[in-house]
């Protein structure tokens, strides 16, 4: 078993986070919105609740974020005080923690974490760094986890590479952290794919980057493929199977929705299920309205705008304010917040570091290595494993996984396509064995039993307010190089339950 592979059923009790420092009078502790305190406010339904309650899933993939840099800091999960940290056993910093980034450029000769501080300088807008293929690969040095510098540098470049050891606290991402607060957060969640977004994305919708080349794969990068791709979907599936579902965009999708570049959609009738339910776009605050009316389909698939997708160098706390309307709508019927699970995850970490190396699929794992050899962008891979890539947040919100815990199974993209079988009885073929030998379908993430009075929230208006005065008034933050401080966890106590 893979040094951080867990496979049982951990479920873990982390106290809610009060209020933090004040940060400005525009960002000061607001409750949640109305409509979310008020659903969490409800008593449990009289029969017991269970899993086929669950009506209407709606899952959100936001952009490039990895789990140190959103929550390493965070208390209770498996952050930088991760007492089983891998330790480097050769090279300048051997016998030291791979927090100690060997970074020949630096003058201390590694780089640490360092805080990205959002309301003195434009933290919240640092350059995204690279994502790709080689230099993920690169980065995780066979599973060492201690080539992040070196790899950087040499796709970033001097001025930004140093950007990929930045993190944020409590009082950058308000929101997102009071959101783990409330709801159950996942600290053992990885991307699918060692690589950039498209990849990433296609795992979550399909189950597969096509690694044979059999339907036009393998999706190694983000280029558009002009309909080349022809492996079946997810969303074919629930079509056949006359299950709901919808794509929620904009005219902005920030080319986010990878149905849009399969064959079969592109030459769908205009009139056909695929074509309305994929291709086209709908008013800006469709999902609220449908939310709160109670016409979300069985699956809901959103997309963000450029500028809300937390991609950097765009602001965290624009992400925020697009989550939150969500949540809010749902919350606005308690009948469709009492039979709702909202998914919210990440599809890659960027560049952005984080300490928990995945584990790599034996050699010759089928469907787990790439067997041709492709370059459609610049991109060449022949006999290398597909994923998993590092860890994203991910945030579980109903009200079943309410009150402040952390859910520590392993789990990746795929995940959301078990749990989607487990509440549809559609199946996802393209999920590889050995994929869900190794990560969870999720159900354990539920307590079903158990329900939590709503804990204290930041509004989002606020902290954007400050993050777009910030971010274009401020330079960005100096990278430190003498006197490094390693980053300090708060302790928080999980207590292992079920």
């Amino acid at each position: 078993m893979a040094e951080n592979e867990n496979t049982s059923s951990t479920f873990t009790r982390r106290r809610l986070l009060g209020g933090s420092a004040a940060v400005a009078a525009a960002t000061a502790a607001l409750t949640l919105p109305a409509n979310v305190r008020k659903a969490l406010a409800e008593p449990l339904p009289s029969k017991q609740p269970r899993l086929s309650d669950i009506k209407h899933v709606v899952l959100l993939m936001q952009e490039n974020r990895s789990f140190d840099h959103y929550f390493g800091t965070f208390p209770g999960v498996r952050g930088f005080g991760d007492p089983n940290i891998l330790i480097q056993k050769s090279g300048t910093q051997a016998g030291k923690s791979v927090l100690y980034q060997p970074d020949p450029y630096n003058t201390s000769g590694y780089l640490l974490p360092w805080h990205l501080d959002t309301l003195t300088t434009a933290g919240q807008a640092i350059p995204s760094t690279s994502h790709s293929w080689g230099p993920q690969h690169s980065a995780l040095n066979n599973g060492l986890n201690n080539n992040w510098m070196p790899a950087h540098y040499a796709a970033d470049g001097a001025k930004n590479f140093s950007y990929v050891m930045g993190y944020y606290e409590e009082q950058d991402i308000p929101f997102q952290r009071a959101l783990a607060s409330a709801f159950t957060i996942l600290d053992n969640h990885f991307c699918s794919v060692l690589g950039p977004t498209h990849p990433n994305r296609y795992m979550w919708m399909t189950g597969t980057i096509d690694p044979t080349g059999a339907n036009g794969g393998p999706a190694l990068d983000n280029n558009i493929t002009n309909g080349s791709y022809t492996w079946k979907t997810y969303a074919e599936s629930l079509d056949e199977a006359g299950v709901s579902w919808k794509c929620y965009q904009g005219a902005d999708n920030y080319g986010t929705n990878v149905l849009e570049y399969f064959k079969q959609f592109q030459n769908a009738p205009t009139t056909s299920s695929l074509y309305q339910n994929a291709m086209t776009t709908q008013p800006y605050g469709q999902f609220e309205i449908d939310a709160m009316n109670d016409n979300l389909p069985t699956v809901s698939w959103l997309f963000p705008t450029s500028t809300q997708s937390e991609h950097p160098d765009y602001l965290p706390n624009a992400g925020a304010a697009f989550v939150a309307s969500k949540i809010d709508a749902i919350a606005a019927n308690p009948e469709v917040w009492a039979k709702t699970v909202f998914i919210l995850t990440y599809d890659e970490n960027d560049g952005l570091f984080d300490h928990v190396p995945p584990v790599i699929p034996p050699a010759g794992t089928e469907g787990e290595y790439v067997t041709v050899a492709k370059s459609p962008g610049g991109t060449t891979s022949n006999n290398l494993w597909v994923g998993p890539g590092y860890r994203v947040p991910m945030i579980i919100v109903s009200p079943w996984t309410a009150g402040g815990w952390v859910f520590s199974e392993q789990s990746d993209h795929t995940s959301s396509l078990q749990f989607l079988e487990k509440i549809t009885g559609v199946s996802a073929p393209n999920v590889t064995t050995w994929r869900r030998d190794h990560f969870s379908d999720l159900t354990n993430a539920f307590r079903f039993n158990s329900y939590s009075e709503p804990p204290k929230l930041y509004d989002t208006s606020g902290p954007l307010q400050v993050a777009q005065y910030t971010s274009t008034e401020y330079a960005l933050p100096a990278i430190p190089d003498t006197n490094q401080v390693a980053p300090v966890q708060p302790r928080g106590h999980r207590p292992h339950v079920g």
